[in-house]
């Protein structure tokens, strides 16, 4: 019965995310793995209720990378469960010390574990945000707020607390100061939360605004990687570009939109050229970019309407097997027949504001915009909004590219910066500094998508 619970608080808090979005069950998910660990007999009990806990969480947590099959076969099966085994481990360091604490202060100390667990898990070249609680809460923006004093993290911890405490009255109907004081600290985090949204409203028609134009080209991935289809791919977004049909200040291209070096292409490149100067508008394009000493850089650059490169993000936080294959000499023999780990990226570690005219934004790439730190790092004084291009192609309609959606929304409260992403087949949009959709584009839906970003 017991490993029957904690499978259970698992399945449960898989559901608080999406495509099911179930985000109040988040508050409630963790009381019977809470309760069953409270009262494990032995340590190696513990443990082995952790681990299928763990395992059930983070098998639905990722599962959204499945479709990658298309792309992997079996490797990507396999993936998926070792991932799944190996972010379990820092759940198996969450009960290693929240069992050699004292039973009376075990579940009162569990938020600040969990939420030490979390940061360790997105911490490093090798992290993943993915199954962070306080994702499951942007439904609720009075609920985010704390995230702008703690990031993600604190939005986890409040949902941990009320968890704990109301196992807590479970374990130990007796002691209710914690129960009360934990219930005192969420409804002060609320009230506080809906007071910033009331003394900051949405922003629906700003004074003074910069206009952009997302190309959400929808591209399948094999066309995309197609060599023979590079130049329809490059006409398709420069004929998006020409028919927006209003006045942008700023043209997107979301993350590698043609399978070429374009700012540096003998072909394309005076073609984008053409194309700024004849539209009057910024563009900023997601493209490969060869650096010193032959290195390639998953970048974005900006290109002014007088036809000049202004300036280059490199992507820093590299995707593990996708753009880069750890311990190389090791695994490559291994993964050599798939064809995909031939060439692989560099990461870039300047932190290079994008330049639009007068203003700059922190750039991002695919899932850089999920590590709160990186972000934070990249928002200085005069950063005017956050900018993440990516692919999303490779999931097609699964539960990721919502994932990821969601992971932007918690940037823009925490940076308190408007928050704008553009994937080649979505999603895309517009998030204020509160963490409101200000506008979201269809997944797997051609569109352009123009947001205006107040700005100074």
């Amino acid at each position: 019965m017991n490993y029957l619970l904690v499978a259970l608080s698992g399945l449960l808090l898989t559901l608080a995310f999406p495509k099911t979005d179930l985000w109040w069950l988040a508050w409630v998910a963790l009381v019977p793995f809470f309760v069953v660990l409270s009262k494990a007999a032995e340590r190696r009990e513990a443990y082995r209720l952790t681990l299928v806990f763990g395992v059930v969480y983070f098998l639905g947590a990722f599962y959204g990378i499945t479709p990658l099959f298309r792309f992997g076969g079996y490797w990507i099966i396999t993936g998926w469960v070792l991932l799944a085994f190996f972010q379990s481990l820092f759940l198996l360091l969450f009960t290693w010390v929240f069992l050699r604490l004292d039973p009376r202060y075990r579940l009162m100390a569990s938020p600040f574990l969990w939420i030490g667990a979390e940061w360790l898990r997105v911490w490093g070249p090798l992290g993943v945000s993915v199954g962070v609680v306080g994702y499951s809460q942007t439904p609720v923006p009075a609920v985010l707020q704390i995230a702008s004093l703690f990031q993600v993290f604190g939005v986890s911890f409040l949902v941990i607390l009320v968890n704990a405490a109301i196992a807590q009255l479970i374990v130990e109907p007796g002691r209710r100061f914690f129960p009360l004081a934990a219930f005192l600290v969420v409804a002060v985090a609320l009230v506080w939360g809906n007071f910033v949204l009331l003394q900051h409203p949405v922003v629906n028609d700003p004074p003074k605004a910069l206009t952009v134009a997302l190309i959400q080209s929808n591209v399948d991935q094999f066309d995309r990687m197609n060599p023979l289809l590079v130049n329809q791919n490059y006409e398709l977004h420069d004929t998006m570009s020409r028919q927006v049909g209003e006045k942008v200040d700023l043209i997107v291209w979301p993350e590698t939109a043609v399978f070429a070096y374009l700012a540096q292409h003998f072909r394309y490149f005076p073609r984008l050229q053409k194309l700024s100067a004849e539209t009057g508008a910024w563009l900023a394009l997601g493209t490969a970019y060869y650096g010193e000493k032959g290195r390639a850089y998953n970048s974005i650059v900006t290109i002014s309407p007088l036809g000049a490169v202004v300036s280059r993000y490199g992507k820093e936080q590299l995707v593990p097997f996708g753009e880069f294959l750890p311990l190389r000499p090791l695994i490559y023999p291994i993964l050599k027949g798939t064809g995909y780990f031939d060439t692989e990226f560099s990461s870039d570690t300047a932190i290079s504001p994008l330049i639009i005219g007068r203003y700059e934004a922190a750039g991002a790439i695919c899932f850089e915009s999920t590590i709160p730190d990186l972000i934070k790092r990249r928002v200085n004084k005069k950063t005017a909004f956050i900018l993440t291009v990516t692919n999303d192609a490779w999931f097609g309609d699964a539960v990721t590219p919502y994932l990821h959606w969601q992971s932007g929304i918690l940037r823009a409260v925490e940076n308190r910066r408007y928050f704008v992403q553009l994937g080649n087949t979505g999603l895309s949009g517009l998030v204020d500094p509160y963490g409101r959709v200000i506008k979201q584009s269809e997944l797997n839906k051609r569109e352009v998508v123009v947001v205006k970003i107040p700005v100074r």
